[in-house]
């Protein structure tokens, strides 16, 4: 995994440790020996994060990742977290209508930046860093292929060009070594991008609630 991806599940299982058993006591879970978890001391660390119900699936993945490693060690025998799902509704990112997806294709033709953006997005299924940090060098327009690394997860993946993708790259003017750049000739930051995005499709007068992420999902 990449480093911030890192950073983030330490941070959260260090979180999880340091919290109290229970309110009215001091003995936090990194004191609590992992044989005396049971499943109902599970679904009480989600429920304490009823409010927060996304941080609430990072911490039972952290928690997850614990148990793994005392099973490994033979320090229990068995997963006091098996078959406990915790999907909360989900009101962040949503997927892009075709209707959305028409309007941005008509006010953003092939050979444009915005265009580019979208395809990348939409035709390999790509996180926004790999969008921004996609390399003319593994776009091939002879064979029809694209090679995309993730730097989430360090994989390399060799993709076929859909023609969709091809025909919005073929013709986009290569001002740096990164497939997607600005008009003075630099790359996209991971955050710039999703701010540029904003502003594409509100100059396309889309409503809210297109980004970069709903084209993924």
């Amino acid at each position: 995994l990449d480093e911030a991806t890192k950073y983030k599940n330490e941070r959260l299982t260090k979180e999880f440790l340091e919290s109290k058993v229970a309110e009215d006591n001091a003995t936090t879970w990194a004191k609590i020996p992992v044989s005396d978890l049971r499943r109902r001391h599970v679904k009480l660390i989600l429920k304490e994060h009823g409010e927060t119900p996304h941080k609430a699936k990072h911490i039972l993945t952290a928690v997850r990742r614990l148990i793994t490693e005392a099973l490994d060690q033979d320090w229990i025998e068995y997963d006091p977290s098996l078959k406990i799902g915790w999907r909360p509704e989900y009101t962040g990112w949503r997927a892009w209508t075709e209707a959305e997806r028409a309007t941005f294709e008509t006010r953003w033709p092939n050979g444009t930046m915005p265009r580019a953006t979208y395809a990348l997005a939409l035709w390999t299924g790509n996180r926004r860093g790999d969008v921004a940090s996609q390399l003319w060098s593994d776009v091939d327009f002879a064979k029809d292929r694209i090679t995309v690394r993730q730097a989430k997860t360090g994989k390399v993946l060799r993709l076929l060009m859909l023609p969709m993708l091809k025909a919005a790259l073929i013709d986009l003017p290569r001002r740096t070594d990164t497939v997607i750049s600005n008009a003075y000739g630099k790359s996209f930051s991971e955050k710039s991008l999703t701010g540029m995005m904003a502003h594409w499709t509100e100059m396309a007068e889309m409503g809210p609630g297109c980004t970069l992420h709903g084209l993924r999902k």
